[in-house]
């Protein structure tokens, strides 16, 4: 039976973005059928669909709010939103700070206002800046069908199917590799998750953590010029 430890995740700065193709980047592996979104602490609630396409008023925010940044964001996946005097909502982002930079994972929150106004006001940082031992973040596809080596660590380590994968985020090289993957509870563990899988150098696998994703937890606020 894989031990499954909860270990809080190093977290270190994110930039942010510019102008992309908003296509959903997990469409194939994100669970929508069938999810109920439930509410979350903080007066978040969880979208009950990760595709940005299927979230109209959420694209558009996103679209709008992007257009303050100067470095290039992709949405991988639409989070959930929380009623103000307005709307915020969060999404989760591949970051490129610069051209020749590596890039960041971070989810990314935009406030839409009454009158149809958009702009970036945080970050919250998943996998940030590469430094030695770091992880770091996935430059391809997000869709766990898309990375077999990853997927086939996280089948291999599962004990347990409360947890629905979602997208591959990032890895780090020890002895042998750590892959983190968001996934998506069920049944009593509602809500979104960060699962570290760590797979050694003969082939096998164990659950190195799992960590609640909290929407609204901001480590830096935006640094882009007001609508």
């Amino acid at each position: 039976m894989n031990k499954i430890r909860f270990i809080a995740a190093a977290l270190s700065a994110v930039l942010l973005a510019a102008p992309v193709n908003v296509s959903a980047a997990i469409t194939s592996d994100a669970p929508d059928k069938g999810y109920t979104a439930p509410a979350v602490m903080g007066g978040w609630t969880y979208s009950g669909s990760a595709t940005l396409g299927k979230n109209p008023e959420a694209k558009a925010a996103f679209l709008k709010a992007r257009k303050t940044a100067d470095r290039t964001i992709e949405p991988v996946a639409y989070l959930g939103s929380q009623v103000v005097a307005g709307m915020n909502y969060c999404y989760l982002c591949r970051i490129t700070p610069a051209a020749d930079a590596r890039p960041e994972i971070a989810l990314v929150y935009v406030y839409a206002d009454l009158k149809g106004n958009a702009s970036i006001t945080g970050y919250q940082t998943i996998i940030g800046e590469v430094r030695p031992g770091s992880f770091e973040a996935n430059e391809g596809k997000f869709g766990m069908s898309k990375n077999a080596a990853v997927k086939k660590a996280y089948e291999d380590a599962a004990d347990t199917d409360d947890y629905t994968p979602m997208a591959y985020l990032g890895s780090q090289v020890v002895s042998g590799s750590n892959y983190m993957v968001l996934a998506r509870g069920k049944g009593d563990k509602t809500g979104l998750y960060l699962v570290t899988i760590y797979a050694d150098l003969k082939g096998n696998a164990e659950i190195h953590s799992i960590e609640p994703l909290v929407l609204g937890d901001m480590d830096r606020d935006t640094d882009a010029p007001e609508a």
